[in-house]
């Protein structure tokens, strides 16, 4: 999920509600944590945050933690550039607002009613988010698209306009069919194009390459993922028994909810 012109950080902060914590350990072994702001560095050797975030919302020391190693092992087995370029971070834990929002350099998590898998492949997703319109960048003004990202014209300099002009003519008008995305989700707009094809390009790639040997549209983003976001770098983490790795005509709604090698993505980091 994307951010929108309308959709500020402070917009969503000043909706957030509190969260009570619902573990019924002793008050004598747990903290209460009700928002702030910290920079985690010592969790883990190998499991630090590496951006300053802030919390909301009442949550319990675990659980704060277990949120804490979570979407720092998808950090750390993300390409630093992407990692360094989320600038603003919070962590939810109001079970209400979407799984995750992300746009330029700020980047909201809901860390309540999800499991380690489902919130690492959110953070994928909305690490997605955060390279198309926080990393990427135009080299020069050039000329005006009929795109227009959070009220800024995106101009054809903007590599990620390589992407979006695949299968779409402006920010609600696509071109081509259903199989020319990897997912549903991706056809809500083309910033959802570009984020669900980032986490389907990490999560599951194998996935990706085989739709993109059946589908022109679906080749030529997996290129761009492949030259112009990863630098030539190629994952497979795809899970051998998804059905729909071998029906090149399937694609699953919402890339997130699709199942992947976990554990290997989580190994990626200590390599």
């Amino acid at each position: 999920m994307r951010f929108y012109p309308l959709l500020s950080l402070a917009i969503i902060v000043s909706q957030i509600l509190l969260y009570p914590a619902s573990e019924t350990a002793a008050s004598s072994t747990r903290e209460a944590h009700n928002g702030g702001s910290r920079h985690f560095e010592t969790l883990q050797e190998l499991e630090t945050l590496s951006v300053p975030y802030r919390t909301e919302g009442e949550v319990s020391s675990a659980r704060l933690a277990w949120c804490e190693n979570v979407i720092a092992k998808a950090f750390r087995s993300l390409p630093a550039d992407h990692v360094n370029a989320v600038k603003r971070l919070t962590l939810s834990f109001d079970p209400e607002i979407r799984r995750g929002l992300a746009g330029g350099n700020t980047m909201v998590l809901r860390c309540v009613d999800v499991d380690e898998a489902e919130l690492v492949a959110v953070t994928v997703h909305e690490m997605g988010h955060i390279a198309d319109t926080g990393w990427l960048h135009a080299a020069e003004p050039g000329e005006k698209t009929s795109f227009v990202d959070r009220g800024t014209t995106v101009y054809s300099t903007d590599p990620s306009a390589e992407l979006y002009s695949v299968s779409w003519e402006d920010n609600r008008s696509f071109t081509g069919q259903s199989p020319d995305f990897v997912s549903g989700y991706a056809m809500t707009n083309p910033y959802e194009d570009f984020a669900e094809s980032y986490a389907m390009y990490v999560l599951h790639g194998s996935l990706f390459r085989f739709y993109a040997e059946h589908n022109e549209a679906l080749k030529q983003k997996y290129e761009f993922m492949k030259w112009e976001v990863f630098d030539g770098v190629e994952y497979d983490f795809t899970l051998e028994s998804i059905p729909a790795a071998r029906e090149a005509w399937s694609r699953v709604y919402d890339v997130t909810r699709l199942d992947y090698d976990l554990e290997s993505f989580v190994a990626l980091r200590e390599s």
